[in-house]
This record gives structure tokens, C-alpha cells and sequence, in this order.
């Protein structure tokens, strides 16, 4: 495994989807220079759940009506 440390500012590419009142992100591939690494990664918030917590989002809202 090559271990590289990938700069700030560095664009990183992903796709995104709503499940519940989570923003789940997975992260497919970052530009270091003018190489892409691709990767595979999941973005995790401070609770240790996998996906970002937003509480009240408008998916969410439209749901409950």
C-alpha cells in the first residue's frame, strides 16, 4: 500500500444521497497535481455514524407531509 499525503486544497470527487436524515458521502477519487488516485472512502460525522447528520433537511420535511 502506498502511503501519500495529499495536500490541502486538493479536489477530492464523490456522490452523495439522502437516507433518513443523513447525507451519506462516498469520496471516488482525489486530484494530487495532475494524477487522480482513485479511492474508496465513506465519510463519517463526530457520532461515528457513516454519513453527515442533517437534522430537519427538506427530504426529511416533505417526507413527514
Amino acid at each position: 500500500m502506498d502511503e501519500r499525503i495529499i495536500p490541502k486544497g486538493s479536489i477530492i470527487v464523490g456522490a452523495t444521497k439522502i437516507q433518513g436524515e443523513r447525507l451519506c458521502i462516498t469520496v471516488t477519487s482525489i486530484e494530487n497535481g495532475r494524477m487522480i488516485i482513485p479511492v474508496e472512502l465513506s465519510v463519517y460525522d463526530t457520532d461515528g455514524q457513516e454519513g453527515i447528520f442533517i437534522p430537519n433537511s427538506m427530504e426529511v420535511s416533505a417526507a413527514k407531509e
